[in-house]
């Protein structure tokens, strides 16, 4: 069973094999120590690489899925990836995507790409609404060819998420008075369980 999440009805994405699985960015994934929205924060807002994260990761995702026969889209060179080298929370968002560090390269795993991660960078990337709108665009094709859609409360099946991108603001806005944004994410969750009480 999915775990919920504290931080807004947590967005759904339907897997025809697995049923549907929690794609909240705000998820405490088991075993992880930081959430995919944490880490897509870090890299827009301390790297000038940003930009060039992001869209590394998108066409990662994209070549891979629309080339899912071709070996060369399975295997990134760090040389040709200095942003995910220089930008650790990147780094991490590539191997959360299901690929392995394999000392110059990064490979994906055998198992492939990781569906619900990729709707999780999709949702996350999502909650910046206009500047980062581009990159959910180009992920809706992915979000397909994993075999996910999201399903909002009228039942009808979209590869773009569908909610309000208040939550984002709002998180954003948290963090701007506070030096650690992992602190930030920690308080409104303290405040959102006392609320469920």
């Amino acid at each position: 069973a999915a775990s919920e999440s504290l931080w807004f009805v947590a967005p759904r994405a339907s897997v025809a094999a697995m049923g549907t699985v929690n794609a909240d960015p705000m998820l405490w994934v088991p075993g992880a120590t930081v959430t995919t929205g944490w880490l897509v924060q870090d890299v827009r807002k301390s790297s000038h690489l940003a930009t060039e994260c992001f869209q590394l990761l998108v066409r990662s995702v994209t070549n891979i899925l629309n080339n899912h026969h071709e070996m060369r889209y399975r295997v990134l060179r760090k040389a040709d990836a200095e942003c995910v080298v220089a930008v650790p929370s990147c780094r991490v968002l590539l191997l959360r995507l299901g690929f392995r560090d394999e000392g110059d390269v990064f490979r994906l795993q055998r198992t492939g790409l990781r569906g619900p991660e990729i709707a999780r960078l999709q949702a996350a990337l999502y909650s910046y609404g206009a500047e980062l709108l581009h990159l959910v665009r180009e992920l809706a094709p992915a979000i397909t060819a994993a075999g996910l859609m999201w399903t909002p409360p009228d039942g009808r099946s979209t590869d773009m998420p569908f909610w309000s991108t208040d939550h984002g603001a709002a998180l954003q806005g948290e963090a701007e008075g506070s030096e650690d944004l992992e602190e930030a994410m920690l308080q409104r969750a303290l405040r959102l369980s006392r609320q469920e009480h």
